[in-house]
């Protein structure tokens, strides 16, 4: 079947506006929700890690856990995080009144993620985003699609044994479809974690929508013998 980025967001779209007014009982209720379902594909999670990347079995666990941890913690501050309260009666002209700082999810969000941390690294979008009352488009990285779709599963059993809707739709797309996504005016964030040269050029290519960067890389070095010292 092929993509439709705008099936994709007209999906998202619909999503966002029946959880955009969801409450934080809604909201942390699906993230517990999702904590179980995640722990019990921990160990498919794990071994397809290594399957996939390469990456040590031993890794690979850890990863896992520090997902779990993760959502966690997205849980706990959904509790924690609301309206506050601010000292507005500073002035004379204000004595008598109070203000309530208030915080509304944006729309949806785009998430792009790497292959180094297919899990952990995709769960540090997915959650807050849910937790926030956004939905999201999810374009994981190419090189663990079976990773990728395991986790996806767990979501969605989630959503479904609470009763949320579709929250997140994955998109394995190659980058011209991304692009396509990211500059489409009903992706209201895009949140990319990966290399300086992709990232850069979503800065360009989205001036003036929110857009948030954690740009780096893997630099492997392999010594030979003769190699006395590297720095």
């Amino acid at each position: 079947m092929t993509f439709s980025p705008d099936a994709c967001l007209r999906a998202a779209t619909e999503a966002f506006e029946a959880w955009r007014t969801s409450s934080r009982f809604a909201r942390r209720g699906l993230l517990e929700a999702s904590l179980r379902a995640y722990r019990a594909a921990e160990d498919d999670l794990a071994r397809l890690i290594t399957e996939e990347t390469g990456k040590p079995i031993t890794l690979a666990r850890g990863e896992v856990a520090r997902g779990a941890a993760t959502l966690q913690a997205t849980l706990e501050a959904v509790a924690a995080f609301g309206e506050e309260a601010v000292p507005y009666d500073l002035m004379a002209s204000a004595e008598g009144c109070r203000a309530t700082l208030r915080r509304f999810p944006r729309g949806v969000v785009l998430a792009i993620t790497p292959f180094n941390f297919p899990v952990n690294l995709a769960l540090h979008k997915l959650a807050p985003a849910l937790g926030a009352g956004c939905s999201v488009v999810w374009k994981p990285c190419p090189q663990a699609p079976e990773t990728s779709r395991r986790l996806w599963a767990a979501f969605d059993a989630a959503r479904r044994e609470v009763g949320a809707p579709a929250l997140i739709q994955m998109a394995q797309v190659e980058p011209e479809a991304a692009e396509a996504l990211a500059r489409d005016d009903r992706t209201a964030v895009v949140s990319f974690t990966g290399s300086e040269r992709v990232g850069l050029r979503l800065k360009t290519l989205l001036a003036g929508k929110p857009l948030t960067l954690e740009l780096g890389g893997n630099a492997a070095v392999v010594l030979d013998a003769g190699i006395d010292a590297a720095s």
